[in-house]
């Protein structure tokens, strides 16, 4: 087994040297059939130190730029095996004085685009012919060993894996997709290489430059995910790992869910670069607690954390972002889903250094003794049963009417009908409301309770009495009984507390001529975020959490 080492500058952390000579160094291992992952922003310095490794490997290097082209000749011109390979890995056969980072990347292998296409092709079938004359041989002096495999061949049966829509025909110079006979099909269903799609020849091209890397050596692939769909990124990878078990992987690549779908990689985060020498970079933590995307997320934030409910393409994420525009705001799903994350963070000490977490979930009908409990976890109880609610409370909902240049008698009376059709629907679906919050907690109670496992008979006893202090009737009349009064009191701010109910958010925004519960949230997004509207946004901060 062979290991190759490249020694890297790290900052751990500080973007800045006052002193580069004195920054410790960070090793990376390449080992063969072991991946490592380079993840960062554009402009971190990623492809620079996919050079530097390159260079640090020497000759069982290969790297493959993030410029590169895919275009396709039709038909090949054949040369012997040593000359295409050594065009493709040096720019020219090294015994012949060609030099890779002269001749291949032209003194600039950092930003030097690449068009290779020709010398993979050529090297492919040099490759085969020298197979083929090789086997002929033997078997005039009587060898047989079996039909041969060559890297087409190799390469036919992982692409055609991939992309079974499609099989690759193999010419004498020359490569062919073909598509299956089928009742639509017109013609013998064969086109040249060159009429391929982008990601039928990006998948051909990676592919080839893997199987042609040198033995035992070192790939190192920039942007590997693009112009491919991640599912077929994640297939294709695996596929190449497995096949060149010989190579320890590079990957270098912006893509976060990419860098989280190679499993057992090593992955490092980098955050920037100085004089092209030294890098602010660092392992990704494992075993957080937190989803890897998510650590790697973090790694590259600056601002503080807060963790919310939804997903990142919801009215939640938006409204969020709005209002707490200096917070980096991660969606997490359900509110167990928040708790956790903030538990995690705060409990890996390796997470410290990122900043401060926060956590901001729906009211959930929570009482005063659980919502202290979880603030004193720095997560956050919203003061609605739905965030997005808040925006029925008076005092947004005024603010809101007076952004929207609507008069303020106007505004009021809107106000008025907005409460009436509240109190209307929070009557008409009490049952359904009461039946929903009894459920939680009747949840959280089973969550908590104690059980006696010395025994059998200890566990029963334990059990049943634990289960007797859970009375269902109890809830529901003392959840019923504060749920009816609040609309009897007409107390809109306590009745949309309790009542969870995202429909609401139409309600408003009929009232205030916005047609949709979305149109609202976006205008009250844009307003959150301008400065002539910060009254709109003090009236907003005033019933949200204040994080600090």
């Amino acid at each position: 087994m062979r290991t190759f080492t490249v020694n890297l500058i790290a900052s751990s952390g500080v973007s800045e040297f006052a002193n580069p000579d004195a920054a410790q160094t960070l090793a990376l291992d390449l080992d063969p059939g072991k991946s490592v992952v380079v993840v960062g922003a554009n402009g971190s310095g990623k492809s620079r130190l996919g050079a530097r490794i390159e260079e640090g490997v020497g000759p069982l290097s290969h790297r493959i730029p993030a410029q590169r082209s895919v275009a396709m000749a039709d038909k090949v011109t054949l040369v012997d095996f040593e000359t295409s390979v050594g065009r493709l890995l040096s720019g020219g056969p090294p015994k012949e004085g060609y030099d890779r980072r002269v001749h291949r990347w032209g003194n600039k292998p950092e930003i030097q685009p690449i068009s290779d296409f020709e010398f993979v092709l050529q090297a492919l079938f040099a490759q085969q012919n020298r197979v083929l004359i090789d086997e002929h041989r033997l078997r005039q002096q009587g060898v047989d060993r079996g039909v041969p495999v060559t890297k087409l061949d190799t390469l036919k049966r992982i692409w055609e894996r991939l992309l079974p829509h499609r099989t690759l025909a193999i010419r004498d110079a020359a490569i062919q997709a073909v598509i299956p006979a089928g009742p639509y099909q017109t013609g013998d269903g064969t086109y040249l290489v060159s009429n391929m799609s982008d990601g039928e020849r990006v998948v051909f091209y990676l592919i080839a430059q893997t199987l042609l890397a040198p033995d035992g050596g070192v790939i190192i692939i920039d942007e590997p995910e693009l112009h491919i769909h991640p599912s077929l990124s994640s297939a294709l990878w695996d596929a190449l790992e497995q096949e060149r078990s010989d190579l320890a992987f590079v990957y270098i690549t912006h893509d976060v869910e990419f860098a989280a779908n190679r499993v057992l990689a090593r992955k490092y985060f980098v955050r920037s670069i100085l004089f092209n020498s030294f890098w602010d970079i660092e392992e990704v933590p494992e075993n957080t607690g937190l989803p890897e995307e998510v650590v790697i997320q973090l790694l590259g934030n600056r601002k503080p954390v807060l963790f919310i409910e939804g997903d990142a393409g919801s009215l939640d994420s938006l409204i969020y972002r709005s209002v707490y525009p200096k917070m980096r705001i991660e969606p997490r799903g359900s509110c167990e889903a928040v708790i956790q994350s903030v538990a995690s963070f705060k409990a890996d000490t390796t997470l410290h250094r990122l900043g401060q977490v926060y956590g901001c979930i729906d009211a959930d009908h929570r009482n005063v003794r659980e919502e202290s409990l979880l603030r004193g976890k720095g997560v956050f109880p919203l003061p609605v049963a739905e965030i997005e609610n808040v925006f029925l409370l008076p005092n947004v909902f005024l603010a809101l009417a007076n952004a929207l240049s609507m008069p303020a008698s106007d505004a009021d009376a809107a106000l008025q009908r907005l409460k009436d059709e509240v109190f209307e629907k929070a009557e008409l679906e009490h049952d359904a409301v009461v039946a929903r919050y009894v459920t939680r907690q009747i949840d959280r109670k089973l969550k908590v309770i104690t059980i006696d496992r010395r025994d059998l008979s200890n566990l029963k006893s334990s059990f049943e009495k634990e289960i007797a202090t859970i009375s269902v009737e109890k809830e529901i009349a003392e959840f019923s009984s504060s749920y009816r009064s609040a609309i009897v009191e007409k107390d809109i701010k306590r009745i949309l507390r309790m009542f969870d109910q995202k429909g609401l958010l139409g309600v408003a925004a009929m009232q205030l001529s916005l047609g949709s519960g979305k149109n609202l949230v976006q205008q009250a997004s844009r307003f959150a975020a301008d400065p002539r509207h910060v009254a709109f946004k003090d009236a907003l901060l005033n019933v949200l959490p204040e994080f600090s």
